[in-house]
Order: structure tokens, then sequence, then C-alpha cells
């Protein structure tokens, strides 16, 4: 019997941050489209990560590698005409 298989990659869950309120998901490999469901991110709004002091777009399709305590947030698309 192997009392470490969790049946999840990594197995272990760690804290993230969508929008200023924490969540829990599992280390590893997740896709930002579990992310944006986790933090109830809606579809028209674009979803960023926090990185090198500066917030980077994701693409929808994306996988990310998480570590825990990586910083997310989302804003509305801008109009680009006025």
């Amino acid at each position: 019997m192997n009392e470490h298989s969790e049946g999840k990659q990594g197995g272990h869950r760690v804290k993230i941050t969508i929008n200023g309120k924490e969540y829990e998901t599992h280390r590893g490999n997740n896709t930002v489209q579990h992310l944006r469901n986790l933090g109830n991110v809606p579809a028209d709004e674009v979803f960023s990560q926090f990185i090198n002091n500066q917030f980077v777009d994701l693409d929808d399709k994306a996988h990310l590698q998480i570590q825990g305590g990586e910083i997310f947030a989302s804003h509305v698309k801008s109009a680009g005409s006025s």
C-alpha cells in the first residue's frame, strides 16, 4: 500500500491569491482555466499573474507550475476605441 498516493499531481495543497483572496490548489501543473474557475474570474476579463514586479496577461489555454504563494488578478479588457 502506498499511503502517499493522492491521485493529484504533486499531491500537496498550496495557497495562491486571486483578486486579493486566498485559495488552495494542488502544487504543480495547473491550467489557467482551472485557476479562473477557482477564483470565479469571468471569461470576459483578462487574467494575469504578478511576475517580477508586474502583471503578465495569461493565455487561457496555458499551463502553470504552481509552487505556492503566486499572485493573480483579473481586470476588464480595454475597449481600445473611443
